[in-house]
């Protein structure tokens, strides 16, 4: 959703959103790393205001994005509930700094900001949940579920590991 920039006053302008707005729910089904078949819940409040040279965008985004577990892939839903707040400029000069974004255009591009916003909420290595054991790495059973694999009591043969003629030589000096 395009805001132009003719449109943003001196005015603060409160904007609201839910799950009922399609382009809120396309903004964030482009974040999730799969498809989410539970109904989600979206609020999304964003305020406009202009500030001498300057647009202010801010608010405040409450949602859920369908990320994959780092150590065994499952999909889980993880909250986000933040408040954020972006500058904007159409100076040329000003485009450099840091904590500004440099508008080329007309307007300002409200879906590409709200996915900027969910994405720095993300977690670098996002976990189904803190204790998450993975999976195995020799055979990629899943280690949550209780059940242990048979890699445990299995011994990986010479022939098997190619790191086993290491064992013979003497690698110190």
């Amino acid at each position: 959703m395009k805001i132009y920039l003719g449109e943003i006053t001196d005015q603060e302008t409160i904007l609201d959103f839910t799950e009922d707005d399609d382009w809120i729910m396309q903004t964030i089904a482009g974040i999730d790393e799969s498809r989410m078949t539970d109904k989600r819940t979206v609020d999304v409040q964003i305020t406009l205001r202009k500030i001498d040279d300057f647009y202010m965008v801010g608010g405040r985004v409450k949602t859920t994005v369908n990320l994959l577990c780092s150590r065994c892939g499952i999909a889980y839903n993880h909250a986000c509930d933040q408040t954020f707040s972006s500058l904007f400029s159409p100076d040329a000069e000003l485009a450099g700094e840091p904590d500004l974004n440099h508008i080329t255009g007309d307007s300002i591009d409200l879906s590409e900001v709200l996915a900027e916003q969910i994405r720095l909420q993300l977690p670098l290595q996002p976990l189904c949940r803190d204790d998450c054991k993975g999976i195995c790495a020799h055979c990629g059973a899943d280690l949550n579920r209780g059940a242990r694999c048979s890699c445990e009591t299995t011994q990986i043969t010479n022939k098997q590991n190619p790191f086993a003629s290491l064992a013979d030589r003497n690698l110190r000096n």
